[in-house]
């Protein structure tokens, strides 16, 4: 009988002690994202939001939404507009998604950054910063910072290994669902074929498509090893994982409650390996799973990429634009 009512009285105290920290917490936020929860960039959201916690003195909870349960980027940048999700963590060119910084497609096109190095630097500069102070603006969002870096694009394929952009005649290629994105694939010979980031699997296992382009963390992240047998590095985008903050709530917090969440993301960032130890690992990993590393034709890819974007300055991101990025030292 007493062994009972100390186990009662227990239950209490930890239900007594929850509702005080759900009192106690004077926000209680969402975070969404499209990518797996069983990926590594899912637990950099759970540590962000970890730290924010401790930082904030508990005052700020959040529950993270991930796995695109929300919708796709589009839908959660929307999301975050109109202040129905509270924080978003997503590539820095999804601020592409809002015509008030269309600009930011820019970052996808080919060969702008030497190496992630240079990413890093652009990061830094006053080129950027002066982009990301008129997205904030004009979207009604706040950037919080970069919480570690993206593996670059590259081209992964299933049947047979590119070198050069000789070999990709008729070639399927998974790509994203934006314009100048496929007009590069073109321009390299293949068929590109708009694909969601969820059926890339079932879309390279029935022959839908040939190959993907995407980061080789994702071929882990989606299970795609499976599939996919050949890696040519080309490398042609450089990028990071960011996380986003609705202007809706950032309004509403203290200076201090402000400078939790930037630094909540600094510290995350920091605690990653170096950029090239993460591909390294990832490449080692590849070849442990009997993928094969093919190495590119550089020159042949970066070839046509004056002409693409000359093509689509002017209707994506501002004249020069592309050229002031390449500048950064």
């Amino acid at each position: 009988m007493l062994r009972q009512i100390i186990f009662i009285l227990c239950c209490m105290a930890i239900l007594m002690f929850s509702a005080e920290l759900t009192q106690a917490a004077e926000f209680n936020l969402r975070l969404g994202h499209p990518v797996p929860v069983t990926s590594v960039h899912h637990s950099w959201a759970q540590r962000f939001t970890d730290n924010f916690t401790k930082l904030s003195g508990g005052a700020i909870q959040t529950e993270i939404i991930g796995g695109g349960v929300l919708g796709d980027p589009k839908e959660h940048m929307a999301q975050l507009r109109a202040g129905k999700l509270d924080l978003w963590l997503m590539d820095l060119t999804a601020l592409m998604f809002a015509k008030e910084s269309r600009q930011f497609a820019v970052l996808f096109a080919p060969f702008l950054f030497r190496d992630q190095e240079h990413y890093r630097k652009y990061l830094a500069s006053e080129v950027f910063k002066a982009m990301i102070e008129e997205a904030e603006q004009k979207v009604g969002i706040k950037y919080l910072g970069t919480i570690g870096d993206r593996s670059p694009r590259a081209l992964s394929t299933a049947k047979r290994p590119i070198k050069s952009p000789d070999e990709m005649k008729g070639l399927k290629m998974r790509v994203p669902g934006l314009p100048f994105v496929s007009e590069v694939w073109k321009a390299w010979g293949a068929s590109p074929t708009p694909v969601r980031g969820a059926d890339i699997y079932q879309a390279l296992q029935t022959g839908m498509v040939d190959g993907d382009d995407n980061g080789i963390a994702t071929l882990f992240e989606r299970g795609l090893d499976e599939v996919l047998k050949y890696h040519t590095p080309i490398n042609y985008v450089h990028s990071s994982l960011c996380i986003y903050m609705s202007g809706h709530i950032w309004s509403k917090l203290t200076e201090q409650q402000r400078s939790a969440a930037q630094k909540a993301v600094r510290i995350v960032d920091e605690e990653h390996k170096s950029y090239q130890e993460m591909m390294a690992s990832y490449l080692d990993k590849a070849r442990a799973k009997g993928i094969k590393i093919v190495e590119p034709d550089i020159v042949k890819f970066q070839a046509p990429v004056k002409e693409i974007v000359a093509k689509f300055e002017d209707k994506f991101w501002p004249k020069g634009l592309y050229e002031r990025i390449q500048e950064v030292r």
